[in-house]
């Protein structure tokens, strides 16, 4: 009897030709995590216009956010799945409205802590519901699970996340919309 593959992960971030020749910090943020659960990947790119002040930080929050809640995800999946399908149906519907919440109160706690740091106190009640001040740390997020019984994608914005089959073709998990005609 052969033993599966033990899955090995890396991730790298380099920055783009317009960063290095303007000097700006790289918005990129990369996660990659195996542990029991299984694997882990998050790869979130901050908004590079000048109004997204603190979109570094909101993309380095966007990957914490997405393996804790896919960590979560793969730890409450029960022993044997039933059906696909309805897994699919809801983790499409509860998935990303678990992972914008997540990431909404992590940038609040930390918009929290930048006001109160120098008063020392800790932020209390920090809710994760939309307000007008995260978007300054807007990101996008691409971001995968997978373990021996199922495999979850995710993404949030733009970019696109290509599976690689053994003979080394690549495909699209999120097949890019038709273009509309004019």
């Amino acid at each position: 009897m052969s033993r599966p593959l033990t899955p090995e992960v890396a991730a790298a971030s380099v920055p783009g030709r317009r960063h290095v020749l303007s000097g700006r910090p790289c918005e990129d943020a990369i996660a990659a995590v195996r542990d029991v659960e299984g694997v882990i990947l998050a790869v979130a790119d901050g908004h590079g216009h000048a109004r997204y002040t603190h979109a570094a930080e909101g993309a380095r929050l966007a990957c914490e956010a997405a393996v804790e809640v896919l960590r979560r995800v793969l730890t409450e999946l029960p022993h044997e799945i039933d059906s696909v399908g309805v897994l699919h149906d809801e983790l499409s519907r509860s998935l990303p409205r678990q992972l914008v919440f997540e990431w909404n109160r992590r940038v609040k706690h930390h918009i929290a802590m930048r006001q109160r740091l120098g008063r020392g106190s800790w932020p209390e009640d920090v809710g994760g519901t939309w307000t007008q001040g995260v978007r300054a740390y807007g990101s996008t997020l691409l971001a995968a699970a997978f373990n021996d019984r199922v495999g979850i994608w995710l993404q949030i914005g733009d970019g696109d996340i290509l599976r690689v089959n053994p003979e080394g073709q690549a495909q699209r998990v999120f097949p890019r919309p038709p273009k509309q005609s004019q």
